[in-house]
This record gives C-alpha cells, structure tokens and sequence, in this order.
C-alpha cells in the first residue's frame, strides 16, 4: 500500500479531531471534579457539627457561659443524647485537658 500526501492528510485531520475531543472531555471531568470538591468542601463533619453547636458563642452568651446541652445538639443533630454525650467525651474534652 503506497503513503499518499491525501493519506496522511486525512490521517492527521482524524488524529487533530480525536485530541480535540479528548481535550474537551478531559475539560468537562475537570469542571465535574471542581464543582464536586466545592460541594463536598461544604460538608462538615457529625463531630465538626457538635463542637460547633457545643462551643457556639451565641449560645454561651446568653446562657451564662454555659455550653449547648448535649440533649440540644442531639434533637438539632437527630441523635441521642448519649451518642453526642459520647463524642464530645471522646473528642472534644480530652482537648480541653490538654490546654490545660
């Protein structure tokens, strides 16, 4: 089979728009994983959501520097009292021992 000019013309132009094509997806599965991480960036975590509304300083100032009550943060949450109880037990109090 002979080469022609015509051939590897044709060759090429097929080659060009396979890249084009890829570079068009590989924009769109960047733009889908942006859009992603910003949504989950939003996401915060069960224990990053109680030392929020345990230490929230609204609260403390007008409860006479009293931290939400762990029955609160389960009805706000929508979980027991002693789950939270339990948590902020494991998480959030050793922290406090150690500073100080």
């Amino acid at each position: 089979m002979k080469i022609t000019i015509e051939t590897q013309k044709n060759r090429l132009a097929e080659i060009n728009n396979q890249m084009t094509l890829l570079m068009k997806e590989k924009k769109a599965i960047q733009h889908y994983l942006s859009e992603e991480k910003n949504r989950l960036m939003g996401v915060k975590s069960l224990k990053e959501q109680i030392i929020d509304l345990y230490y929230d300083p609204d609260y403390i100032k007008d409860h006479k520097g009293k931290p939400r009550p762990y029955w609160l943060i389960g009805n706000i949450l929508g979980y027991s009292q002693s789950s939270i109880q339990r948590i902020i037990n494991e998480e959030i109090k050793p922290e406090e021992k150690k500073t100080i």
